[in-house]
């Protein structure tokens, strides 16, 4: 079940490029709150504050956007930007949610038991990074967890054999999720077949060609 954090907000007054960057001089990140059918608010709030309430609450959980008013958003994250190069958080869309209304929302997979697939020499293949799911906002998974735990060469996971408590996949019951395969053999130079080999080809003087 997504968790609730709360994080304090103010209002930008411009949202000129040197305001902006003021802003971000000062610590601040950029951000929308996003409402459908309605003008979205461009806000700033404390960068340490919300890398701190994400890493502690996930990327899927439900966030209340409070100001010095008293107003208040019940929100998830909708996107994130980064800065190129440094990787820091730049800019954040908050969409405003309804905790009896559903949402769809692309879950990260994580799976589980890794290592003892890839300790007998095998490989996990993904066709997905992510599972799109629709639920409640309160039921939506930070990760969908999917155990490879004992699986060998040529096993799959489908959709449907994917645990999926309160929220339903937009995926086929039949879509290849994980498969397991082993790795490809490398053929040495000096194991080349002969087929590989270049045959000369020598023309006779009657015309045909010889081998």
């Amino acid at each position: 079940m997504g968790n609730t954090a709360i994080l304090n907000f103010s209002k930008r007054q411009s949202r000129s490029k040197g305001a902006n960057n003021t802003l971000i001089n000062d610590g601040y990140l950029l951000a929308n709150i996003v409402e459908r059918g309605k003008d979205s608010i461009s806000i700033a709030l404390k960068k340490d504050d919300f890398r701190i309430s994400l890493n502690e609450n996930g990327r899927n959980s439900i966030y209340t956007l409070e100001d010095d008013d008293k107003n208040s958003y019940t929100v998830m994250i909708k996107d994130v930007q980064l800065k190129p190069i440094v990787n820091d958080f730049y800019h954040i869309d908050f969409q405003v949610v309804s905790l009896t209304e559903e949402v769809t929302v692309d879950v990260i997979i994580n799976i589980v038991g890794q290592a003892s697939v890839e300790v007998k020499g095998f490989i996990i293949n993904r066709s997905f990074d992510s599972i799109p799911v629709t639920g409640f906002p309160q039921d939506i998974p930070d990760t969908i967890d999917i155990d490879v735990t004992g699986l060998e060469a040529n096993d799959t996971i489908t959709m449907g054999e994917v645990n999926l408590d309160k929220v339903k996949s937009g995926l086929d019951d039949d879509e290849l999720i994980i498969s397991i395969s082993e790795p490809r053999m490398e053929v040495d130079d000096d194991e080349a077949s002969a087929d590989d080999v270049d045959v000369p080809v020598i023309t006779s003087e009657d015309g045909e060609d010889e081998e």
